[in-house]
């Protein structure tokens, strides 16, 4: 039987969220998702939880950015098995660089759609994550 996946998002828009929370609920209801508003809150939850399996991260939020809790969680071991995936409704050519160089698993931009949503979700889901370290040399990136 396989375990339930722990993921975490990070976006200051509510809006995003609830979006995000319906579309991953609708394509696998065993994920358990915790949802925080900013960089900040970021770092409370995961003191106080075990590392999850992956963290959505937008990179436009107040408060600590995208930019700034990636460097931070590079910077920690026990993050090192995370899949920290990049979230963003745009991202600059040097933005994206810097989160390859601080360790993002894959890029994101944010689906026009709640369709195209679901469907960039249900492509991350099927990824083996295992082996994390081959899938940051790929570069992986959706709807760039």
């Amino acid at each position: 039987m396989e375990k339930d996946l722990h993921v975490v998002l990070a976006d200051d828009d509510p809006d995003d969220r609830e979006l995000f929370n319906s579309a991953l609920t609708e394509v696998d209801t065993k994920i358990n998702l915790v949802m925080v508003e900013d960089g900040e809150s970021l770092f409370r939850l995961l003191d106080t939880i075990e590392p999850p399996d992956m963290i959505f991260l937008d990179l436009n939020m107040p408060r600590r950015n995208g930019r700034e809790c990636l460097a931070e969680l590079h910077k920690h071991k026990k993050y090192d098995g995370v899949a920290v995936i990049i979230y963003s409704t745009s991202m600059s050519p040097q933005e994206m660089e810097d989160a390859w160089v601080l360790g993002a698993a894959c890029l994101i931009r944010k689906p026009d759609s709640y369709v195209a949503l679901k469907e960039v979700i249900r492509e991350v889901l099927k990824i083996d994550w295992s082996d994390l370290a081959g899938l940051k040399k790929s570069r992986m990136t959706f709807n760039l």
